[in-house]
């Protein structure tokens, strides 16, 4: 998705999945003092059809990418990396 679905802070799609019919694309933060990574949602992958549903990595903002995704009967489950800089 270019441009870090509308947003710079998402340098890449770090890690993506499908599941029940559907990708999942989870961003890697490049600045987690301004927001931690996020996890979007698409039917088809066009670009017209992502939808975010995970925002500033689950309120931790040193949350810098998505690493591995684990599904599970009724849902999708990810473990993310946190970013301690200083």
């Amino acid at each position: 998705m270019a441009d870090g679905f509308g947003d710079s802070v998402n340098s890449m799609i770090f890690t993506s999945a499908q599941f029940n019919g559907d990708l999942y694309a989870g961003t890697w933060s490049n600045d987690t003092a301004t927001h931690g990574s996020e996890i979007w949602k698409s039917e088809t992958g066009d670009s017209e059809t992502w939808s975010k549903v995970v925002s500033d990595g689950f309120a931790i903002p040193k949350m810098s990418t998505w690493r591995q995704w684990r599904p599970w009967p009724l849902h999708l489950c990810s473990d993310g990396q946190q970013c301690h800089r200083g």
